[in-house]
């Protein structure tokens, strides 16, 4: 008997966490639609918004599609310069999984920023924005990480 009340809880909480998956799920496809149609206006560079999720929105899909094409020039450009070494051909696979993996490095936490920000509220209200934007704020600091050239690209970003 005491199990009842705990046993129903536990089914509502599997019934809500299943019901956010598939929403979440189902986000994906509106995401890919905003990646393919980049808008650009003007009052994007006011400072002044009347809607701060459609300015996101229109910022995160430029950045994001600019991670995407930057990405896929990295490609062909390892690529090619593979093809012109005889050895460097063996490693044309290689490329391929290191771009791969760097576009889902990209597009996970892209999307779910994009999800968390726009369609759920944060998340968790304004702590779920303040999380968000240290999350913004401290993501370039990953090239600190990187050494060598990436540093040059941190501090041109907070310039």
């Amino acid at each position: 008997p005491n199990q009842t009340p705990y046993r129903a809880m536990n089914q509502v909480a599997t019934a809500v966490a299943n019901a956010q998956a598939e929403r979440y799920g189902q986000s994906w496809k509106e995401y890919r639609r905003l990646l393919f149609r980049p808008s650009w206006d003007p009052t994007m560079l006011s400072v002044q918004q009347s809607d701060w999720k459609a300015f996101f929105v229109c910022w995160h899909v430029l950045y994001v599609d600019v991670g995407i094409i930057t990405e896929l020039l990295k490609l062909v450009i390892a690529v090619l310069v593979d093809f012109v070494t005889v050895v460097g051909v063996v490693f044309v696979p290689f490329q391929l999984v290191v771009s791969a993996l760097s576009l889902a490095f990209l597009l996970f936490p892209a999307h779910l920023s994009w999800y968390c920000i726009v369609k759920r509220e944060g998340c968790f209200g304004s702590i779920g924005y303040l999380a968000w934007a240290a999350y913004y704020a401290l993501f370039p600091c990953k090239n600190l990480l990187k050494g060598d050239s990436s540093i040059i690209w941190t501090v041109l970003m907070f310039v």
